[in-house]
């Protein structure tokens, strides 16, 4: 169990990472291509599912990695309150 919230925290973190990283470092490199492959697979399926509505395929933001840091942390707090 701990193991499971433990990666997800590090799953967080790293979504944390990627969205601040552009903003102090080129988007190059070993430690940005490991951030990407690592986070990616858990936000495309948020971003598909935000370009199919309308609301926020109109804006030019892209907010999947908002909603996937707020789904990883709800999946924690159930997880914590569950078992």
């Amino acid at each position: 169990m701990n193991t499971v919230l433990l990666h997800l925290s590090v799953v967080s973190l790293m979504i944390i990472v990627r969205v601040l990283f552009p903003l102090f470092a080129a988007e190059e490199g070993a430690a940005f291509s490991f951030i990407y492959a690592t986070t990616e697979p858990i936000i495309m399926p948020v971003r598909a599912v935000l370009d199919r509505s309308e609301t926020f395929s109109a804006i030019p933001v892209d907010f999947s990695c908002i909603f996937a840091f707020i789904i990883l942390f709800f999946i924690k707090g159930l997880l914590v309150l569950f078992v």
